[in-house]
């Protein structure tokens, strides 16, 4: 390295003309971060907020305010003035022009390590949660969406500026950063033709103290330092724009596809409800609140790929309790939703996925969503799908009232996705078919509770002349024999086609195996949506033949 560049380094230039004066500009702000970091440079970071008041105050001089460690509860005495001294509790500890911790450092005297505590106010103001896992405190934004929002580790913690600046806005306060930085040289100030300085730099944002000279301990043969210390404020937004009740910002409303004119143009419409027509007369040149939207359904894939935010139900779509999507996705091509709901359910950015899935009308919607929404009539989906979730749980329900024990385990907290993201596929990709083959193993073969069926049925050899254990549906086909079950023979059949496409599709590479299978089941002919039918078909059927067989009684 030079001694110019040496001589830079020393004397911070880049800091002093670059780094502070955009301390705060960027998406994250690093809030606390211990000073002694390494050698030639050390960093640290820090910081309290102040309120607006006396931040004219705190900037007259570039000493910290608070330190690492401070702003914990504690006592402070004070002398009046006929001498008496007086014990007061304090919650932030008495810290100077009335300064609250952001970042609370907790010590245990060495008898464990540290603990970085965020202020709790905050995380409840913004409503975080820990994700232990990356250290990371996060929220969900108005669609379900996880924002991080504070990151931290043992060396450091990061904010998300806008939460630190919405904050700031409704406390009426101002965040000071406060900020040091050592740089250490193995040549001495002579040598790099730099003159011992002490000098402090103010303006209307920061202020800090710079010090280049020799270094009196000159340790590791480091024979000159340099020290800025210093603080920067960061202001909070106005709070008419903090997006918090009751100055949350105006909704959007996205344009959706409600026909198309005499030239195939595609015509669009918003979905602000307080502009769509109504029974009563309202906005009688506009579309109809409940116009028909067609999409593809591929628009629900997103939201069964995160089944622990998202869950697909007959005639629903739920966001956990943030919101609720009325639809029709028993259409068997699309899905449809009334125009005036997508704008009065949906999050502006859900209707902005939404939006890309959207096509012109095709059809009507299905008669099931027909008869439910202007008949006020109970219907079944017509999504084979959608029909045998709705079998499998009214046969649980049922077989475990009439018998008390579970003819097929319910599934584990980890699993319980295979049956919630079950759907009739979107393409006719084989990975799709993958999936739903490996989700009815494991509800309906793996499932099959072998242990309790063997207790019901105890003269059953459950080992074949060769002394191997029968596998778990010879088994389950033997008992429904033994209850005289009509057609057990068919149902179990289609069991062992959907382990026959798993095993030689799902759980292993595809090879010659899945090429018998899937001659067998047609795949070469027919689309994976009309093999899915089938099998969705004939399995409903089984569940409902079970049910009305088993559990004549039973609530339905």
């Amino acid at each position: 390295m030079s001694n110019q560049e040496e001589h830079d380094r020393l004397l911070q230039v880049e800091w002093r003309e670059k780094v502070i004066p955009n301390l705060g500009g960027s998406q994250w702000i690093r809030v606390y971060q211990p000073g002694r970091t390494g050698l030639p440079e050390q960093v640290g970071f820090f910081c309290g907020l102040i309120p607006n008041a006396n931040v004219l105050t705190s900037l007259q001089t570039y000493e910290w305010d608070v330190y690492i460690g401070e702003g914990v509860p504690g006592f402070m005495q004070s002398f009046d003035e006929t001498g008496n001294c007086q014990t007061l509790y304090d919650r932030y500890g008495h810290l100077k022009h009335s300064i609250e911790p952001l970042v609370i450092v907790r010590s245990f005297h060495g008898l464990r390590p540290d603990e970085i505590e965020i202020a709790e106010e905050f995380r409840f103001f913004h409503n975080l949660f820990l994700d232990h896992d990356n250290k990371t405190y996060v929220k969900y934004d108005e669609s379900g969406d996880i924002i991080p929002v504070v990151r931290m580790s043992d060396n450091f913690v990061d904010i998300r500026r806008k939460y630190i600046r919405q904050f700031l806005a409704v406390k009426e306060m101002t965040l000071v950063l406060y900020f040091e930085r050592m740089y250490f040289s193995v040549k001495s100030l002579e040598q790099l033709d730099v003159e011992e300085d002490y000098e402090q730099f103010t303006s209307d944002n920061f202020t800090f103290n710079f010090i280049v000279r020799d270094n009196p301990v000159r340790w590791n043969g480091l024979q000159s330092q340099s020290w800025i210390l210093g603080k920067t404020i960061i202001k909070g937004i106005p709070i008419e724009k903090c997006d918090f009740w009751p100055f949350e910002e105006e909704k959007q409303y996205e344009e959706f596809i409600i026909g198309v004119d005499d030239d195939d143009e595609s015509i669009a419409y918003t979905s602000n409800p307080d502009e769509l027509a109504d029974y009563f007369g309202k906005n009688r040149h506009a579309p109809h609140y409940l116009t028909s939207v067609f999409f593809g359904r591929k628009v629900l894939a997103k939201y069964y790929n995160e089944p622990q935010i998202y869950s697909v139900d007959d005639g629903f779509l739920w966001c956990g309790g943030k919101w609720t999507l009325r639809m029709d996705n028993s259409h068997l091509n699309y899905v449809v939703v009334f125009l005036g709901d997508l704008g009065r359910d949906l999050p502006h950015k859900e209707q902005l996925h939404w939006k890309r899935y959207n096509v012109p009308p095709d059809g009507r919607m299905s008669e099931t969503y027909f008869r439910r929404s202007f008949l006020n009539q109970p219907a079944e989906p017509e999504d084979s799908a959608l029909r045998f979730r709705d079998a499998y749980s009214r046969f649980s329900r049922c077989w475990r009232e009439e018998s008390g024990w579970d003819l097929f385990k319910p599934l584990s907290e980890a699993d319980s996705h295979h049956l919630t993201t079950l759907h009739r596929p979107f393409t006719s990709e084989s990975s799709e078919l993958d999936r739903l083959v490996l989700s009815l193993s494991k509800l309906l073969v793996d499932s099959t509770n072998v242990r309790k069926i063997k207790n019901e049925i105890p003269d059953f050899e459950i080992k074949d002349t060769r002394g191997i254990k029968k596998k778990s549906l010879t088994i389950l086909e033997e008992y429904l024999v033994q209850r005289d079950f009509v057609d057990s023979g068919n149902y179990i059949e289609c069991l062992r086609i959907v382990q026959d496409i798993r095993s030689a599709s799902a759980a292993h590479r595809k090879g010659r195996k899945f090429q018998r299978v899937s001659k067998s089941v047609g795949l070469d002919s027919r689309t994976t949506q009309q093999i899915a039918d089938e099998i969705f078909n004939t399995l409903t059927d089984f569940l409902d033949s079970l049910r009305k067989h088993f559990c004549p009684n039973g609530s339905d």
